[in-house]
């Protein structure tokens, strides 16, 4: 979504049959080489880069190309686990990632330079309704709580999902 290219780098494989997308984007010395990316302009232009997630940033790839294509400083499952003094194998659900962003959020902006936000929510990933109700619910109150921020005048909010939910035999029945 940053590049405006879609990623079908990789290809397909079976394992026992049955055919999986092997998407291990890490395997490239270098994530799209000669791409100019939103977070490779932003960073051009002053901007500091940040990622929260609550899954591991290494997956697909992910870590690579936001290094690569933005500077981007990466929150994920380990580090917002070593936050919290747990086990950082733990996978962190939306609303703490949510939570851990309202205390970082205030420290990024004191900083006197531009920065630009991305927030990879999971829940919903192989959610159900009950999981995209709580989730939507959530970024209305993390939406409703930057209104009150000083930075808000000055802050672009653009809210995407990665793709279609994986778990389509819940949408079936819904009106």
């Amino acid at each position: 979504q940053t590049a405006g290219i879609p990623l079908k780098l990789y290809g397909s494989n079976y394992i026992d049959g049955e055919r999986y997308i092997d998407n291990k984007m890490n395997i490239y010395k270098y994530f799209l080489p000669g791409a100019k990316t939103l977070g490779d302009i932003l960073f051009e232009n002053g901007y500091r880069n940040y990622f929260f997630l609550g899954t591991a940033a290494e997956y697909a790839g992910k870590k690579d190309y936001l290094k690569q294509h933005g500077h981007y400083k990466i929150i994920d499952k380990y580090e917002i686990n070593s936050i919290k003094n747990r086990d950082k194998k733990t996978r962190v659900y939306d609303k703490e990632v949510f939570e851990i962003v309202k205390e970082q959020l205030p420290k990024i902006s004191k900083n006197q330079q531009p920065f630009s936000l991305l927030i990879q929510t999971f829940d919903t990933h192989f959610g159900n309704v009950n999981s995209f109700q709580t989730v939507s619910l959530q970024t209305v109150d993390f939406y409703n709580w930057l209104k009150k921020q000083s930075f808000f005048k000055d802050t672009v909010i653009l809210i995407v999902g990665d793709h279609c939910n994986m778990n389509q035999i819940d949408f079936v029945n819904i009106e």
